[in-house]
């Protein structure tokens, strides 16, 4: 955006979400054993476990890891409203202000 100065990119990872995609990778490797381990004696052990197996993956790829936070200046030729417009406002300390990216929006909703 013009009239943004760009002065940090940072990276930031949420613990709650590190600590579930874990669980979520540790459970498939877990289940997936299970269910080859058991297919030629139960086939319902093993149905359930590849089940079980295929909704971790699915809230593993659902969990986002990372967040992008970027310190900027503005300059006098960008209004706060259109500021907002695009980023959300993290914090800010004098005239550097946080901010992280909005997510898009599908305008077909």
């Amino acid at each position: 955006m013009e009239g943004v100065t760009i002065l940090y990119v940072k990276q930031t990872f949420n613990f709650f979400e590190v600590i579930l995609l874990t669980i979520s990778i540790g459970g498939v490797v877990i289940f997936a054993t299970i269910a080859f381990a058991m297919l030629a004696e139960n086939l319902a052990v093993s149905c359930v476990s590849i089940a079980v197996a295929t909704v971790l993956i699915i809230v593993g790829i659902q969990i986002p890891k990372s967040d992008t936070l970027y310190e900027v200046t503005v300059d006098e030729s960008v209004s706060y409203h259109e500021l907002l417009t695009r980023y959300e406002v993290v914090s800010e300390r004098g005239q550097i202000i946080t901010v992280r990216e909005k997510e898009q929006k599908d305008d077909a909703e």
